[in-house]
């Protein structure tokens, strides 16, 4: 197909898939996912995750560094942030 961008996994605790979160985790990352995305985020199971995965390949962080740099982070003013925050729990 040719796309060489960042591809990043539906969430693998949708039970689509069989096995334990660390085998469907490794299963993504070995059918050419750079991400997996688990959004329940139990911690015993992002622990087997995390364990099965270990660090992102160095083909996965160029992806995904080319992917974040297009992005700008939003320059908020500081001042009228915390105003509006004070604005907001004053109403509590």
């Amino acid at each position: 197909m040719g796309f060489d961008g960042l591809l990043m996994t539906d969430d693998i605790d949708m039970k689509a898939l069989s096995g334990t979160p660390g085998e469907k985790a490794a299963g993504a990352i070995a059918a050419g996912c750079d991400l997996v995305l688990d959004c329940w985020g139990r911690m015993d199971e992002m622990i087997e995750i995390a364990g099965r995965l270990g660090e992102i390949a160095p083909t996965s962080r160029e992806r995904l560094d080319r992917a974040m740099a297009g992005r700008a982070l939003p320059q908020g003013d500081l001042a009228a942030l915390i105003a509006k925050r004070d604005e907001l729990l004053a109403l509590v």
